[in-house]
């Protein structure tokens, strides 16, 4: 009994892992596809990209925050009425948990990109 008990936690760990890496897996794709879509000017794209990123993490983070806010500023060029999705992803890109583990120059960047909007 003990070991038909040990046996199914044991499968039930292995089978969270498997999800858990194909879920990284498939966020990095999503990543990877966004900054390809950013690069080719297809903003609308990226955004897509980067909620389909972190759905797949189950949160956002200052590397996707970063990439959205570029997007946004680059849409917001020709449609203003994205003042206030960039203010609050700027905001969310400020406050999120890894922020300081980004590079000092980009946090610089999106307070100068903040001020200036």
């Amino acid at each position: 009994m003990n070991k038909l008990i040990l046996t199914l936690i044991f499968l039930f760990s292995a089978q969270i892992s498997t999800y858990a890496q194909s879920n990284q897996i498939e966020a990095k794709a999503a990543y990877l596809l966004a900054e390809e879509s950013f690069a080719a000017g297809d903003y609308t794209a990226t955004l897509e990209y980067l909620k389909k990123a972190t759905k797949s993490l189950g949160a956002t983070n200052s590397k996707l925050l970063y990439l959205q806010i570029q997007a946004e500023l680059e849409i917001y060029k020709t449609d203003r009425s994205y003042y206030d999705q960039i203010i609050k992803s700027i905001s969310d890109f400020q406050n999120s948990a890894d922020v300081n583990s980004f590079t000092e120059e980009k946090i610089i960047e999106i307070a100068k990109t903040k001020m200036f909007l």
